[in-house]
């Protein structure tokens, strides 16, 4: 039993290495997305809030 799971010990580092890289590349690239769609947000409140001061209220902010 011990001989045979010491045996196996390399298969398995191995798909543990490949399942984290996986979810390592899968949060990144949540991240990523997370990360534009929050710039893009950010920068449109500031993009209103700029139209507001500038111009009066055209919209509410």
């Amino acid at each position: 039993m011990a001989i045979e799971f010491i045996a196996a010990l390399p298969y398995w580092v191995a798909s543990l290495k490949v399942i984290k890289m996986k979810i390592s590349y899968s949060l990144v690239l949540i991240s990523a997305i997370f990360v534009c769609t929050g710039q893009d947000r950010v920068s449109a409140k500031r993009w209103r809030g700029h139209t507001v001061k500038v111009h009066g209220a055209p919209f509410p902010s």
